[in-house]
C-alpha cells in the first residue's frame, strides 16, 4: 500500500509466532490507505450528520473495496473490526 510517500512494510517472519504477522497482514485496515478511507467516508457523510454515520452508510462506503468485500456478512472479521461496540454510539 502506498499513501502520501509512505509504504507499509512487508515483514518476512520465520519465527514461531509468524501466524500473528500473517493475521496482521490480512487485516482490512492495513490494505487501504488513510486517504482512501477518509475519502470514502466523506463522500457519504454530510455536515448535518455531526460526524456520525450509521452502520449501513459505512457498509456502503467500503463494500466495493477488495479488502472489505465481507463487510456486510454477519460474523466476518471485517464486520467485527469495523463495528465493534467500541466504535458504536447507540
Amino acid at each position: 500500500m502506498y499513501a502520501n510517500g509512505w509504504v507499509n512494510e512487508t515483514v518476512t517472519d520465520d519465527s514461531d509466532i509468524a501466524f500473528i504477522t500473517l493475521f496482521e497482514r490480512e487485516l482490512p485496515l492495513r490494505n487501504i490507505s488513510l486517504t482512501e478511507f477518509e475519502r470514502r467516508l466523506k463522500k457519504m457523510i454530510t455536515p448535518s450528520m455531526q460526524d456520525m454515520a450509521t452502520v449501513r452508510v459505512v457498509e456502503e462506503c467500503f463494500k466495493d473495496h477488495w479488502a472489505f468485500l465481507d463487510i456486510d456478512e454477519e460474523g466476518s472479521l471485517t464486520r467485527e473490526l469495523m463495528f465493534d461496540e467500541t466504535f458504536l454510539d447507540e
